[in-house]
């Protein structure tokens, strides 16, 4: 694969190709006000007249159609490759491109090579138009023939109605969110994973019904951190559209219970990781009225919607703050009276998180740090684990053996790449199935999945009124020695 990289700007750009066939497409993209902006790009870059760089030697086959040449299909995804979330973006893209790699090794589909075009929002969906803009405009400019592996639901937000106004197939994005999952299903948008309803709800159950009945938590301990446009205590309108999906789950799960303006709430601001509000927020509530005790102890959870270094940083700020309680101190820069201390003291802190938080990151965030902040740690997954022996596990782990030594990489398997395998062994399917190389083809071809068998321990299923492959939640949880093993999940 050829990668090349923009400078670090609003948007950059990734450059994926797995084969050298086919139409040569003009694909750097940054944004610029005069040729200096561009030398980052070599001879021949310019300012282009919207303002992008361009590189003038770069040309467009004219006869191919841009979107599927006679040896290539041009494939397209919108995530964040730089930043601090740019984990999840490149997982996601390493997974699609394994799966593509296994195809156009056996052939390609309808003898024509897969090809990744990748553009980098940062994870800010200000930039996510742009970046969707440049691939799927109609007629002649449109370059890609569906869009996959986008990352966020913040961003998600934006490109969906983009997908859905262009007539092309957003497949297999990296979000649980309710937008992408409305019923009737959009026509041409589909998911693989469960959704972030069904990740919570499963948290949920489990700190309140599956656990030992000795060490549930109560309805009123359970609180959330919740990814915001900003920071805030207890106002749910500070939200982004993540936060707000993963919240709502929470919700309902606990809707027989507690109502949602009940619920201790706080939030982080994209794309950042101080968490000195919720910290705070949290620290209070536990000590105070509101949290219930039982039996001489605390027991509480917090379930995190978030990244991974807010989540890490959450996670070992509370552990320290009941900690200094333990040992009648005032948790760093909160004032607390003696019987607040006393009552933070006897808490017993569980924390959960979503799969988005991207766990190998949080793991080694946390590892780096302490490897005694892990225990009492969960993450709910959509696959199992990566690195384990069943059999999807382990032919995902062959196929990222044969990219990287295709590529010259050395990835290591993980959560989101492996969720991007699997959406990409999808994908790769539905259009060996697809009667023609057109959006209309695309979605019949996917829509002819059923009961697929991909060694995960649930069928993996397509249909006119099911645009959702996996409903399956996976549980983990880290071990004294910041590695993940299972929890077992009722779902």
């Amino acid at each position: 694969m050829n990668t090349q990289f923009g400078t670090l700007a609003a948007l950059g750009v990734l450059v994926g190709n797995l084969t050298t066939a086919g139409c040569s497409l003009a694909l750097d993209f940054e944004q610029c006000q005069s040729e200096a902006d561009c030398e980052g790009y070599g001879a021949g870059a310019v300012c282009g007249s919207d303002n992008v760089c361009l590189v003038s030697d770069v040309t467009v086959d004219e006869d191919c159609g841009k979107m599927v040449c006679d040896t290539t299909i041009n494939i397209g995804n919108v995530s964040a490759q730089n930043g601090p979330n740019a984990n999840l973006g490149e997982g996601m893209v390493v997974g699609f491109e394994t799966a593509f790699l296994e195809i156009n090794d056996a052939g390609g589909i309808m003898g024509r090579q897969l090809n990744l075009i990748v553009r980098d929002d940062g994870y800010e969906p200000e930039n996510t138009g742009l970046a969707m803009q440049d691939l799927i405009l109609g007629g002649s400019k449109r370059k890609v023939l569906a869009i996959v592996g986008n990352v966020g639901t913040p961003t998600a937000a934006v490109a969906v109605p983009m997908a859905k106004d262009n007539d092309v197939v957003f497949h297999g994005a990296f979000t649980g969110a309710g937008l992408l999952r409305e019923d009737p299903p959009a026509r041409v948008v589909f998911n693989y994973r469960a959704s972030y309803v069904q990740e919570t709800s499963a948290i949920v159950a489990h700190l309140t019904q599956e656990r030992d009945i000795a060490i549930r938590v109560p309805p009123e301990n359970i609180g959330v951190l919740a990814q915001g446009d900003s920071a805030a205590a207890g106002d749910l309108s500070a939200f982004d559209g993540y936060g707000t999906a993963g919240f709502t789950g929470v919700a309902q799960a606990l809707g027989g219970t507690i109502s949602e303006n009940d619920i201790a709430v706080a939030s982080y601001e994209r794309n950042t990781a101080n968490v000195d509000v919720a910290t705070e927020h949290f620290v209070r509530w536990l000590a105070g009225p509101d949290s219930v005790e039982t039996d001489g102890v605390v027991r509480a959870a917090i379930i995190m919607v978030p990244t991974a270094d807010p989540a890490a940083n959450l996670i070992i700020s509370m552990r320290d703050a009941i900690s200094a309680a333990k040992s009648d101190i005032d948790p760093q820069g909160i004032s607390l009276t003696v019987e607040e201390r006393a009552k933070l003291a006897k808490t017993d802190l569980f924390m959960a998180s979503v799969s988005f938080v991207g766990s190998d990151k949080l793991r080694d965030n946390l590892r780096e740090q302490s490897a005694e902040y892990c225990p009492g740690v969960a993450v709910s997954q959509v696959v199992p684990f990566p690195a384990g022996s069943s059999s999807g596990a382990l032919a995902y782990q062959a196929a990222l053996a044969a990219y990287n030594a295709a590529e010259g990489t050395a990835h290591q398997p993980g959560f989101v790449s492996f969720e991007g395998y699997l959406a990409g062994r999808l994908f790769t399917a539905g259009l060996a199935n697809a009667p023609s190389l057109d959006t209309d083809g695309v979605v019949a071809g996917l829509q002819s999945l059923s009961a697929e068998e991909y060694g995960i321990g649930t069928t993996l299923t397509f249909g006119v009124d099911d645009h959702q492959a996996s409903d399956k939640v996976f549980g983990t949880q880290l071990t004294a020695d910041c590695e993940f093993e299972v929890l077992n999940f009722g779902n």
